[in-house]
């Protein structure tokens, strides 16, 4: 019987229900399959006529055919069979790492069998099997037969495979050899789909996301980052790896069945082989690439070139990069990216300045970077001065549109008009404040002079005096009338003086008593005549003697007339300041009074106490010694004592001499009138109107006299008033002159010294000044905070800008050079910063921008500041690719001397000199050409960045890794393994149950 009776028999079996015979039948089957069959021999036939012929029309392994097969065209069939092969090899392998885990996770629990590999550990316990073992004892176990596995259980587990089978093609098995190469190439191809896609996937998270990157663990990161890098070359290495590897798998297992007669080969077969494929592999790919490079660099392929150059600057550019150097330090992979993305990203100053084209050095921020750049711009220096010079346009009209519309010199015009106006408006104040203080002043001024004052009040006090004079005497002449009876003892006004004069000391006898008075007294009074005897005797016996009587009487006025002289005295003695002698003789006065009040009738007595009374008021008011007296003292000839013009100072000099004056002549319009002017006098002369305190401090002292004089207050009050207004707008007047006069040392002053040629030197000198807020705030609030005062303002401190942070010379193209630097300096000094607060209140988006152009300049063109270290500055120009020394005069005549010697034919020497030029002139040409692209690199960080990448060390190196394939072993192969050994059962038992559909 051929395979396919036998099949057929095994079909009708297996209808049938007879399971065993149909599993003997399909292992009949199978060794008839496997059987060399003869076929007949062609005429002629080709390779694939020979293989073709051998089969029938290919069918799976449930007997269907294979779409498209017939028994009359057997190339036909043999292409099926190699494309079924080849997709049953892809499902095999795509199932092929998914079921080895499968299988390594089930038969996890035989890792506790280790231990029984201990001497005399091996009968310790039973075997441990897998997890399928476990849960088929288990079923068994319920069923009631025990914990064990009845033999001829399934135990395998269920995978992917199982799944995937029953599916037409994915079932086919391979019937010639080229089928099942294609199924071995096409297992390794559909083992290497799986894990690269999901290497494809996972790679996507590293696109654009860094901080995933750094922490993904170093081993997945070296797998799966090539994926990210370049997915169609990693994908492709993967899949001419994975073609490669199944080739020499399939090729080595083919070669040990043809040795051996087996079926399939070995597992290391297999391993060897699928090595072997993969280094074949890459030595071709090696040689291939030489070869290729050989035949570009002969041809002069210009492609070639430009690789070779944009290879040779990212080199350079690597090489000389301080960040590169940093991350080969730091044991990170030397990624030219990392240096690339800085390239890509502006600096501050393009996103700041339309039109501003940083170079390379100024993106990278790279010391080293901007070295090479000073060098190579030293020898090629045309486009970067044409970059820079267009820079500085860019920059010079960037901060000229941010210049506001202003006009500077009028700015300067408006604040000294300004200043002026507000200068003389505080001189008009003062004005006519002190026109109101000369009104005033005026109402205060003393209308008379001050012999014309004295005299109004003498006369005053004469008339009064005269008046109670008069009033008095006339009293006294009625007494005198009614006293013209009255008599008194013509020895008792000696007796009285006597008897008060004896009691006095001897000295008071001598000095005070009046000699003349005495006298008259003694002289009125009458003789006395001897003593007489009385007839009695004293005590001692002597006799008593006595005065004889004398009745005599004198008038009264006699006696009135002595008093009236010792009251004269006693006047005299107190207008002197002699109080000794006043007081003796106010004692004999008074002993004289007692006796002619004694002596006087009850009426007389009445009109004396009167006549008396008024005498004492007029002595009180015009004879104490107090200031009326002195104004009516007379000289001996009729002369005042007290200057006339001396008089209304005294009246107002003292409170008693004022209140004495106005007790007896207030009243009197002269007197008043000369007063209230000597009120007045003495304000002016004692300086009252000074000043407000001097005022309140005159009047609080000559408030008694003011009370009688209100009208005079009120004036000097006024007059006071006025002072004081005066002297507030004129200290304003100088304040104002001090603040805003040109020239004062004010920050207006400082500012309006300068003609309109120094708006800039105006403008510094606000902003050096020790408060530069409060000195531009004056400076504007003078001016006014009008949009054009504002605008002016800010022009003038844009001109002291401009020149104190541009350079003094132009570049080539006539443009100003900003100076970063100082202007930096400049923007960042806290006075300036206070000054343009100040003025751009409101405008934080204009100030920024200033700001930030001031630090973006200071990093800009940094190649022109970057002198290599330990070098004298100068730019080092190569030689390489100049000369080449093959052709030097000495090396040619060394060549001919050489063929004339007999040692090289001509042939050869042609050839050698040739050769010698041709590498002359390549490196000549490589050379210019790297010079060139450096030069254009350094000016141009996009291309820059696009060489790096092109060029990346990091992508040779990162290509070069091989995802499925770590230390000589296949991951594909790896699990073919697996799933060999662990799979549970043999070939024959997964060929059944393939047939019969089971589980």
């Amino acid at each position: 019987m051929n395979f396919d009776e036998v099949m057929a028999a095994a079909r009708q079996a297996d209808a049938a229900g007879e399971a065993d015979d149909a599993r003997r039948l399909l292992e009949i089957a199978i060794t008839l399959r496997d059987q060399p069959q003869a076929a007949p021999a062609p005429a002629e036939p080709s390779a694939l006529e020979q293989e073709a012929a051998l089969i029938a029309p290919p069918i799976y392994a449930d007997g269907t055919v294979a779409p498209g097969a017939t028994d009359d065209d057997p190339v036909n069939n043999w292409f099926l069979d190699v494309a079924a092969s080849g997709a049953k090899g892809v499902r095999d392998g795509v199932t092929a790492i998914p079921d080895a885990a499968v299988h390594g996770i089930n038969n996890l629990p035989r890792v506790l069998n280790l231990p029984k590999l201990i001497p005399g550990m091996e009968d310790a316990y039973p075997d441990i099997g897998s997890i399928t073992d476990a849960g088929a004892a288990f079923d068994n176990w319920i069923a009631g037969d025990g914990f064990s596995v009845p033999e001829g259980t399934r135990t395998a587990p269920v995978t992917l495979q199982d799944f995937t089978n029953g599916f037409g093609a994915l079932d086919y098995e391979p019937q010639t050899q080229t089928g099942r190469f294609a199924e071995r190439v096409g297992n390794e191809v559909g083992a290497s789909a799986l894990p690269v896609g999901a290497a494809l996937r996972y790679g996507e998270n590293f696109v654009g996301n860094p901080a995933v990157r750094r922490a993904t663990h170093e081993g997945i990161r070296n797998l799966v980052e090539p994926f990210v890098r370049n997915p169609r070359a990693a994908v492709t290495r993967e899949m001419a790896g994975a073609v490669a590897a199944g080739s020499g798998a399939a090729a080595a297992n083919m070669a040990h069945d043809a040795a051996t007669g087996g079926d399939g080969g070995t597992w290391w077969t297999d391993l060897v082989g699928g090595l072997g494929g993969l280094g074949i592999a890459g030595a071709a790919e090696g040689i291939g690439r030489s070869v290729a490079n050989i035949g570009r660099h002969v041809s002069g392929s210009p492609r070639f070139q430009e690789s070779i150059a944009g290879e040779a600057v990212a080199d350079r550019l690597v090489d000389n990069s301080t960040t590169m150097q940093a991350e080969r330090f730091a044991g990170r992979p030397l990624d030219a990216d990392v240096l690339a993305d800085r390239l890509d990203n502006p600096t501050a100053l393009e996103n700041l300045v339309p039109g501003y084209r940083a170079g390379t050095a100024d993106r990278a921020g790279d010391s080293g970077i901007r070295s090479l750049a000073y060098n190579t711009e030293a020898l090629a220096p045309g486009a970067a001065n044409m970059r820079r010079e267009r820079n500085m346009s860019a920059v010079g009209d960037h901060i000229r549109g941010l210049i506001p519309d202003g006009n500077a010199p009028a700015f300067l015009d408006t604040v000294r008009d300004s200043a002026g106006a507000i200068i003389d408006s505080a001189r008009g104040t003062a004005g006519t404040a002190r026109a109101q203080l000369d009104d005033a002043l005026d109402a205060v001024r003393p209308r008379m002079q001050p012999i014309d004052r004295g005299q109004m009040i003498r006369d005053d006090m004469t008339n009064l005096h005269g008046e109670r004079t008069a009033e008095y005497r006339q009293a006294y002449e009625a007494r005198d009338a009614a006293m013209a009876n009255d008599r008194i003892e013509a020895g008792a006004p000696y007796r009285a003086l006597r008897g008060e004069a004896d009691r006095m000391t001897a000295y008071e006898q001598d000095a005070y008593v009046p000699a003349d008075v005495m006298g008259t007294a003694r002289r009125i009074a009458p003789d006395a005549s001897s003593p007489e005897a009385t007839g009695l005797v004293d005590m001692f016996g002597a006799p008593v003697m006595r005065q004889p009587d004398v009745a005599a009487e004198i008038p009264l006025s006699e006696a009135l007339s002595l008093r009236h002289g010792l009251t004269t005295r006693q006047r005299e003695a107190l207008a002197a300041g002699r109080a000794p002698e006043h007081r003796a003789i106010s004692r004999m006065n008074d002993a004289l009074r007692r006796e002619i009040d004694g002596a006087m009738s009850p009426e007389t007595r009445a009109l004396d106490e009167t006549a008396r009374g008024l005498r004492r008021s007029v002595a009180a008011d015009f004879e104490d010694g107090n200031l009326p007296s002195r104004i009516l003292d007379q000289t001996a000839h009729d002369r005042p004592k007290l200057a006339t013009e001396a008089i209304g100072p005294r009246v107002t000099g003292s409170e008693t001499g004022y209140r004495d004056t106005m007790r007896l002549t207030g009243t009197r319009e002269g007197t008043r009138g000369a007063v209230r002017d000597q009120i007045l006098a003495d304000a002016g002369n004692a300086g009252a109107l000074r000043n407000q305190d001097s005022l309140n401090r005159f009047l609080t002292q000559r408030a008694y006299q003011f009370d009688d004089f209100p009208d005079a207050r009120a004036a000097l009050e006024a007059a006071g008033v006025s002072r004081t207004q005066l002297d507030q707008a004129e200290a304003f007047v100088k304040a104002q002159e001090g603040r805003y006069a040109p020239g004062s040392n004010s920050p207006v002053g400082r500012f309006t010294r300068h003609d309109d040629t120094g708006v800039a030197d105006a403008m510094r000198g606000v902003w050096k000044s020790a408060q530069p807020r409060q000195a531009i705030k004056e400076v504007l609030d003078t001016a006014g905070r009008s949009p054009q005062n504002l605008k002016n303002a800010r022009a003038a401190f844009f001109e002291d800008m401009a020149r104190t942070t541009t350079n003094s010379g132009h570049d080539a193209a006539g443009n100003i050079v900003w100076n970063g630097r100082v202007l930096d300096g400049f923007l960042k000094n806290p006075k300036v910063q206070a000054v343009m607060d100040e003025l751009w209140q409101g405008s934080e988006t204009h100030l920024k921008n200033l700001r930030e152009i001031g630090s973006a300049l200071i990093d800009s063109e940094s190649a022109l500041r970057a002198k290599p270290p330990a070098s004298s500055g100068t730019a080092s120009i190569s030689l390489q690719g100049k000369i080449d020394p093959a052709l030097t005069a000495t090396s040619v005549s060394s060549t001919l001397r050489s063929v004339q010697r007999g040692q090289m034919s001509k042939p050869i020497a042609g050839i050698h000199l040739l050769a010698g030029w041709v590498r002359g002139r390549s490196r000549q040409v490589q050379a210019a050409a790297i010079n060139e692209l450096m030069t254009k690199a350094m000016d141009d960080p996009t291309l820059a960045a696009a060489l790096l990448r092109k060029h990346n060390p990091y992508d040779a190196q990162l290509m070069g890794r091989r995802f499925l394939r770590s230390h000589g072993l296949r991951v594909p192969q790896l699990a073919n393994i697996v799933n060999e050994e662990l799979g549970g059962y043999s070939e024959a038992d997964q060929a059944f149950d393939e047939f019969i559909g089971a589980d």
